[in-house]
């Protein structure tokens, strides 16, 4: 398959440019050495080389199972887009690119390009842009790729909004943290709760984090806030008979 010889040879080539390092480092600190006497050269060379050979098979066995975990990954990717307007190849060819650019790795972001896809997207451009913001909120909020994609995505789709507006949502995100007393993994692991209910009732999500953030910054734990606010959120959406009675006569 072209995919699958693409992201091999792809591997391939980091893999050689690690053991042409390694090669470079066992050079250098054999040239050092040999300035310190002929014996200790010889004993610096070969532990040098022994550790340079241990080191470059513990890399290469990684490789591998990065390269098999990878694979699957996007393996699934392709059970669920368009192959006929997406081109798979040159898309792994695109995460693992991203891959060198911020520090998650090739399975994790394949992982959270299923969720990207699975919430709806359907543009391969689209999807790498979203992407690479949740993978960037990801490592600034100590989370996984697949967790800052979920949460970005449950508010896309809770407020019909487009792939493009992913960076103002995440801008949000951190605002609320940085207000409140919550980290970005709570609160990406919690915001599914209560997007869709805020925004059906007609709640910004920028309130919805100001008020989340006003709750945790009094004491308030994170996993009860979310409890909490679902609730008084879905009263507002369906209030009781007798709420809905005293509103009324209020005007």
């Amino acid at each position: 398959m072209k995919i699958m010889e693409a992201i091999k040879a792809r591997f391939t080539l980091d893999t050689s440019d690690v053991t042409n390092g390694m090669k470079r480092a066992t050079d250098d600190v054999t040239k050092g050495s040999k300035k310190m006497g002929t014996s200790m050269s010889s004993v610096a060379r070969k532990i040098g080389l022994a550790g340079a050979g241990m080191t470059a098979m513990a890399l290469a066995a990684k490789g591998l199972s990065v390269l098999s975990s990878f694979e699957s990954s996007m393996a699934e990717v392709s059970t669920i887009v368009d192959e006929s307007t997406v081109n798979m190849a040159a898309l792994s060819d695109e995460i693992l690119t991203l891959s060198q650019n911020v520090p998650q790795s090739a399975d994790d972001l394949g992982a959270g390009l299923y969720q990207v896809f699975s919430s709806g997207v359907t543009d391969a451009k689209d999807a790498t842009m979203l992407l690479e913001v949740a993978a960037r909120a990801a490592t600034a909020g100590l989370t996984t790729t697949y967790k800052a994609v979920d949460a970005t995505t449950t508010i896309l789709n809770a407020y019909n909004l487009e792939a493009k507006d992913a960076a103002d949502i995440n801008d949000v995100l951190f605002e609320t943290v940085k207000q409140g007393k919550i980290n970005y993994d709570d609160l990406a692991s919690g915001i599914g709760e209560v997007a869709t209910p805020a925004a059906l009732a007609g709640i910004s999500i920028e309130t919805l984090g100001a008020a989340i953030a006003t709750m945790t910054k009094a004491g308030i734990s994170s996993s009860e806030t979310m409890v909490s606010l679902n609730s008084l959120i879905m009263k507002m959406i369906s209030p009781s008979t007798g709420a809905a009675k005293a509103a009324k006569k209020l005007g």
